[in-house]
């Protein structure tokens, strides 16, 4: 199940995704997308960061901090080719 945390990176925190993978599904591409009203959602280096991936975990964090706008969502969109 996937899970919200927060990065802390020196004095700013920021919404971080834990996500379990399936390492025997490898034809499935996991997006991260963040907003800050549900409404406009956002995916891609300029938004997000992969801190780490492996066959079986994908851990990404939103790349505007908490204190800049602190209502930030975060989610995962899940497709296959």
């Amino acid at each position: 199940m996937p899970a919200t945390t927060f990065t802390q990176i020196n004095a700013e925190r920021y919404l971080t995704l834990d996500v379990p993978k399936n390492s025997s599904a490898t034809d499935v591409t996991y997006t991260a997308e963040v907003s800050g009203d549900l409404v406009n959602c956002n995916s891609g280096a300029t938004y997000t960061t992969v801190v780490s991936e492996t066959p079986t975990l994908l851990r990404v964090r939103d790349n505007t901090p908490l204190s800049a706008n602190p209502r930030r969502f975060i989610r995962l969109r899940v497709s296959t080719p």
